[in-house]
């Protein structure tokens, strides 16, 4: 009975050192909550938005139709230019970094940036895509005689994909990760098997909305204030490490009313080739 006593008493003094220490990351977390004094942002564009339009794969019928017919809903930015979304982007992602007290500066007051006394950041947009392509989406319905039948269409979806950087300016060993973000606009498709008495047979029947010329202008205005929210959380992180002087337990997000853990809603850190 000896062993497992002191397994116990060490799983339990695991977890409470564990809780402990998510306590004193989250205690610590709200003082930069709380803290008006923020980085100083440069923001900068590498390249411009770069447009794929990628046929599907696939050898389902649907698929093969698709790759002779389907219509991308995107291509008129193709045809118009970038130009507007890109302004409803940055316009969107700007005022979300100043609502949070970030100081901007542009091309314009680089000079005023560079004698700024607080903190100061390069942000570089290193590559941003908008990518458009089909998913397949399909239902089974099995029977007891191993039979089954199919269903099987695809959907259209877009994605918008960031590449970018945070630099600081006054540090020159910390290192400054290649960070990726990606955000989705996806046709809305819910179905189900329904049996029809008068001829024996089931039918799939499903409720269908396409995304329109609207919806993808609304996700370039969601995705810039998304950005600015992971820019948020960068710096929230990048303030638990150097007054821990260790990596945090968890990687925090704060939403405006609740501080959390952020899941898959953060910035991915690519790693160096």
């Amino acid at each position: 009975m000896q062993l497992p006593t002191k397994l116990i008493f060490s799983v339990c003094f695991l977890i409470s050192a564990l809780l402990l220490s998510c306590q004193s990351e989250k205690k610590l977390a709200r003082g930069f909550i709380a803290d008006t004094n923020r980085p100083s942002l440069y923001i900068t564009f590498s390249s411009d938005w770069q447009m794929f339009f990628i046929k599907p794969q696939g050898t389902s019928s649907a698929e093969t139709y698709a790759r002779r017919y389907f219509p991308y809903r995107s291509y008129f930015l193709k045809n118009n230019g970038t130009t507007e979304v890109d302004s409803v982007f940055r316009s969107s992602m700007t005022q979300n970094l100043s609502s949070n007290s970030f100081d901007l500066y542009s091309d314009s007051t680089i000079n005023d940036f560079l004698i700024e006394k607080s903190d100061k950041f390069i942000i570089e947009f290193v590559q941003m895509y908008i990518e458009e392509k089909t998913t397949p989406v399909g239902d089974t319905l099995y029977f007891a005689n191993n039979s089954f039948i199919k269903f099987d269409t695809v959907i259209s979806r877009i994605d918008l994909c960031f590449w970018l950087r945070i630099n600081p300016v006054d540090d020159t060993i910390l290192a400054s990760p290649l960070l990726y973000a990606s955000f989705p606009l996806i046709d809305y498709l819910d179905g189900a098997w329904d049996y029809d008495l008068t001829s024996d047979t089931y039918n799939y029947n499903y409720n269908f909305t396409e995304f329109g010329e609207a919806d993808i202008y609304a996700l370039f205005e969601r995705s810039g204030k998304k950005i600015a929210d992971y820019i948020y959380d960068y710096f929230l992180n990048l303030y638990l490490y150097n007054h821990m002087r260790r990596i945090p337990e968890s990687y925090y997000s704060w939403n405006g009313n609740f501080l959390r853990r952020a899941g898959q809603e953060r910035f991915v850190f690519m790693r160096a080739e």
